[in-house]
């Protein structure tokens, strides 16, 4: 992976969010390059946070923060109350169902 593509793509992301802050899609987008490929975890964090607040109808924005809870946060009860959140919006969702089983 050329690490120039990602600083470039967390470029882009940024200047989408500053376009129209409300887009989710964007803020989703840019949380996972900070946390995947960037190892900025508080900076992820609070582009989760977005996605979730801008878009609480998208359940795999829910999901993706609870993981993210659990994972990098190590905070289960905020995570298992994302993954119910994933559940009511939709109730077959693999990833949820398995880490509430855990």
């Amino acid at each position: 992976e050329d690490q120039g593509d990602w600083l470039k793509a967390e470029g882009l992301f940024g200047r989408a969010i500053t376009a129209d802050p409300s887009s989710s899609v964007a803020a989703h987008s840019l949380a996972r390059i900070l946390l995947e490929h960037r190892d900025k975890v508080d900076m992820a964090d609070s582009y989760f946070q977005r996605s979730v607040d801008g878009t609480p109808q998208v359940a795999e924005y829910q999901f993706a923060y609870a993981h993210f809870l659990e994972t990098q946060r190590k905070d289960l009860v905020s995570a298992q109350v994302m993954y119910q959140r994933t559940l009511m919006l939709d109730p077959q969702h693999v990833g949820a169902l398995s880490n509430l089983g855990n």
